[in-house]
């Protein structure tokens, strides 16, 4: 049986097309290695098809990816947007409010008794000998007391306390 012949009509890359075609899809000559064979031609070109499927989805991908990161970038401009007006409404409708605002030491003293008086109800509500019985304890205990008016009672009690210490 003969030797088959190589095609004299048929394109060889050049290195030029060879690192262009590295630089327009740098994935796909990663993904396929270069190993030497009998042609001169490496084998990703062996079937343009392939390349430049690979390619237009790669492209496709990136557009969709660009697109959805644009409508974020709007849609975060939107909202910055409206809670800069709520911020504007509510600084000109009490404008006196803004010599009563309260230190952040006191903001720090809430905080902490309103966590010590959660903790203190958490660890006599919740029971840990097992998973089952824990997140079973767990949701009675934020639907008995995480209820806003129980938060509201908490904090209303601990800023008396403090008004009067």
């Amino acid at each position: 049986m003969p030797t088959p012949r190589p095609n004299k009509n048929a394109v060889t890359p050049s290195r030029k097309d060879t690192k262009t075609f590295n630089f327009l899809c740098p994935l796909a000559s990663n993904r396929i290695p270069f190993r030497p064979t009998n042609s001169a031609r490496p084998p990703f070109y062996n079937d343009p098809l392939i390349t430049f499927s690979f390619c237009s989805s790669r492209k496709k991908k990136q557009d969709d990816d660009l697109q959805s990161l644009r409508k974020e970038v709007v849609a975060l401009q939107i909202m910055k947007a409206n809670y800069e007006q709520m911020v504007k409404h509510h600084q000109q409708s009490q404008p006196g409010q803004v010599s009563n605002q309260i230190s952040e030491e006191v903001k720090l003293q809430v905080f902490e008794a309103m966590c010590e008086s959660l903790f203190q109800s958490f660890d006599a509500s919740v029971s840990v000998t097992n998973f089952t019985e824990l997140s079973g304890c767990i949701f009675s205990w934020l639907e008995e007391h995480c209820k806003p008016q129980t938060l509201k009672q908490i904090t209303g009690s601990i800023l008396s306390q403090l008004k009067h210490n």
